[in-house]
């Protein structure tokens, strides 16, 4: 893990070194996957549940801003930073009666906000691209949304702060761009983390993937002019 760490150092204070520039600004939504985990799951971007009353469902989302350096024209480094909201299925919460005694599950829907600092090595083929890098999540709020439950027989709303996922995760970014036009750019991307995604011994081994499709306006400008 201390090797990857160096590595994406590494390759962030590159930059300097290269000769042209890509700025580009994104937006993107998102779909967080809880890997490992048998009592988590993925929330969709944007949905409409019908059948159970809760209307349409507006999932993960973000904004970004990308620079990007060419080496030439086949290869490229590029960095990025986003600020991003995701949202899965979180643990259920079991509801009690007046005794105390468990009569029921109730799912929670957490909403978490966090930045992501990408630095991706890239490969241009046409109008296509692909790249794969070293990337950084922090998540800086958490919250788990239950919804009125049942509390030893009394209804509560319950939407509390999550504390147990990692604050930051280590991550591996995966992505095949596609460039129609000179100005506009769009991205499918898979950020693959690394390090726990929980800070509870009991969820030791479960880890994030989050997938992104972004949509980006690109500003060139080369310095050797």
């Amino acid at each position: 893990m201390h090797k990857t760490l160096i590595l994406f150092i590494l390759c962030v204070l590159n930059a300097g070194f290269l000769s042209a520039q890509i700025w580009t600004v994104h937006l993107s939504g998102n779909e967080y996957y809880p890997v490992n985990s048998e009592n988590k799951s993925y929330y969709p971007i944007l949905w409409y549940s019908g059948d159970e009353g809760r209307g349409v469902l507006l999932g993960g989302f973000g904004a970004g801003v990308s620079y990007e350096k060419l080496l030439d024209p086949t290869f490229s480094l590029k960095y990025q930073i986003n600020l991003q909201r995701s949202v899965f299925y979180d643990e259920p919460f079991i509801a009690t009666d007046e005794n105390g005694f468990p009569f029921g599950a109730v799912i929670g829907i957490n909403i978490h906000y966090y930045s992501t600092l990408l630095c991706l090595p890239k490969y241009h083929f046409g109008k296509w691209s692909a790249g794969l890098g070293l990337g950084g999540r922090g998540i800086f709020s958490s919250k788990t949304d239950y919804g009125g439950v049942i509390v030893q027989g009394s209804i509560r709303n319950l939407n509390v702060k999550n504390k147990a996922q990692s604050p930051v995760i280590l991550m591996i970014p995966f992505e095949f761009s596609y460039q129609p036009w000179q100005r506009w750019v769009f991205t499918a991307r898979a950020e693959l983390g690394l390090s726990k995604a929980s800070r509870l011994a009991a969820d030791a081994s479960e880890r994030s993937l989050v997938t992104v499709f972004e949509v980006g306006y690109r500003f060139v400008r080369d310095l050797q002019d």
